[in-house]
């Protein structure tokens, strides 16, 4: 979609999940801000949402969903799935596509019983995938996952070939670059870190 700017990408290894975003922000030509733009933000400590779009609206939903996976821990007394957060987002995406929808293409990842990583559109449909890319860096990136992707990936290769993938949609893309952050998701831990593409 032409207003979901950037790129976004997830994928799932042999051991958990890797996502990553960059933070590029543009308003048409201009480039508003090359690092200040935070579109991977951790939702809990098993999940993460990565979203290509407006930075509003981006920052809204992260918002949204981090606030439901708190209130489902304090009901439930156990964290919130991977699978039931990306549908409560999904709920809530499609309950506002008529009246204020969000321009926004969505990614969650995370561990409970596996490596998961769930794609939405952005009236709430929701797709589990191996491997995926959001924004308009996705149409370089999806080449380069399937391509390269495989199941038996450990966390280390996944890391190299989501950089190698944020770096090429950097060189193609004029709306995707300088910083990204990376999320590593595993059963016990998650890792967060940021690197200045070339």
């Amino acid at each position: 979609m032409s207003y979901v700017g950037g790129l976004s990408v997830g994928l799932v290894a042999k051991t958990g999940v890797v996502m990553a975003a960059e933070r590029r922000y543009t308003l048409g030509t201009l480039i508003a801000s090359k690092t200040g733009v935070r579109k991977l933000v951790p939702v809990s400590d098993h999940i993460a949402l990565a979203a290509t779009g407006i930075p509003g609206d981006v920052q809204f939903l992260a918002r949204i969903i981090t606030a439901q996976a708190e209130l489902y821990r304090l009901d439930h007394n156990k964290s919130i799935s991977c699978k039931t957060a990306a549908k409560i987002l999904g709920n809530y995406l499609y309950s506002t596509r008529l009246s204020f929808p969000k321009y926004v293409e969505p990614v969650v990842g995370g561990f409970d019983s596996k490596p998961r990583l769930i794609m939405l559109d952005v009236v709430g449909s929701t797709s589990e995938e191996k491997f995926a890319a959001t924004g308009t860096g996705a149409r370089i990136a999806i080449g380069l996952l399937e391509d390269s992707w495989n199941d038996e990936m450990d966390k280390n290769d996944a890391r190299s070939l989501v950089i190698r993938v944020m770096e090429a949609g950097r060189q193609r893309d004029n709306v995707s670059g300088d910083l990204a952050d990376i999320i590593v998701i595993e059963k016990e831990t998650m890792s967060t870190e940021e690197f200045q593409m070339s």
